[in-house]
This record gives C-alpha cells, structure tokens and sequence, in this order.
C-alpha cells in the first residue's frame, strides 16, 4: 500500500502479533495457519492461551468438525433440456466457518444422463464439476457425490477437496445442462453436506 510494514506496525495500524517484523495479515495470505479465519496467526492465539490440548499446533476449534445438510425440494421440479436455460438451483448456508469436507445428494431425473453436465459453485464462485456427459443412455441421477466414494455414492469428475478449508457462508449454486437434443428430464432436489471445522466442539 505504498506505507512501510514497520511504520504501519509501529502505529498499531497492522498486527505483528510474532514480533517478527512481517504484518500477520501478509503472512497469512502467504500461506500461514488461520484455521479460524479470524486473521490472527493460529500460533499467537495457542501461545495466548487458546485451547491446542494435543499441543500439536493446531487450535482444537479446528479440530473439531460438525455436520450441517442444507437441504432443497424443488417445486415444480426444474425443466432440463437442451431448449430450457441450465436449471439452476441455490442455497443459503448462514453458519460460519470453514470446511473441512463437502458431499452433495442429486436427485434428477433424465431419459439420458449422458446428455448431462451438473456443477456446484460454492460462495467464493469456485466450480467443481460433479458429472460430465457421462453415463450413456443410462436413467436418473440419484446419488451422493463424495470424493471417498463408497456404497450409494458417486466419486465426482473433479475433487470436491477443492473447497475444503475456504468458508461455507454464502450462496451455493447447482447448476445442470443438457448439452444435447431429443431427451429431457427434471431437477427435483439436491443437499449439500458439509463438515464445518469447528462446529462439533
């Protein structure tokens, strides 16, 4: 910003909470532990005080997570195909935190599923695709995207892990295209599962 860190430091207009001359707020866009989003270093706030009772450097606040679904019953169901706009969807998601874990449940129904592209786009307009055009002629989509697979789970094209540690608050959008003529179906309801780091403390 045009102003010497150690002017703005000596003036208590930037924290320097480490004393090692480098504002904290530089440190952590630069990769430094803030599990908590607060934009204190974690390591000031532990020798604070603040509980680490497995003294392994991590505040337990982050250790603990709590499951929270968001939930949404489309109705009417959504049109999908290729001559309605991509049906879209959205949830508000109020709690505070950060994620350590999402899963998402889609239930569509489609005479093809190969037709179909299906996005989630979290608060911070990160995209992660969860299908893309496959499946063939196969029906239906009723499943939960999960980067662990498992039974009654589908592991998604890209890593849901990419919004892991970034904050739930905000709008989350599912989003579904039908890329391809002739066949169509509806959006019906979908959930977002997240673990938000914190919340089962």
């Amino acid at each position: 910003d045009g102003v010497p860190d150690s002017c703005q430091i000596s003036d208590g207009s930037l924290a320097d909470c480490d004393l090692d001359g480098v504002p904290d707020s530089c440190q952590i866009v630069a990769g430094a532990s803030d599990c908590d989003g607060d934009e204190v270093l974690d390591e000031c706030q532990i020798a604070a005080g603040d509980g680490d009772c497995d003294e392994n450097g991590v505040l337990d606040i982050c250790e603990n997570s709590g499951v929270s679904i968001y939930s949404t019953v489309l109705s009417p169901p959504t049109p999908i195909s290729d001559t309605d706009p991509p049906a879209v969807s959205t949830v508000s998601v109020t709690d505070i935190g950060n994620i350590d874990d999402v899963d998402v449940m889609v239930d569509l129904t489609h005479s093809w599923i190969g037709d179909l592209q299906v996005t989630l786009q979290s608060p911070s307009s990160t995209l992660v695709i969860l299908h893309n055009f496959s499946g063939g002629s196969t029906s239906n989509i009723q499943t939960t995207y999960d980067d662990d697979g498992g039974p009654n789970t589908t592991v998604p094209t890209e890593p849901l892990s990419i919004f892991d540690t970034s904050p739930v608050q905000g709008d989350w959008t599912l989003t579904v295209s039908d890329g391809f003529p002739f066949d169509s179906g509806t959006l019906n309801s979908w959930e977002l599962i997240v673990e938000i780091a914190g919340a089962g403390l």
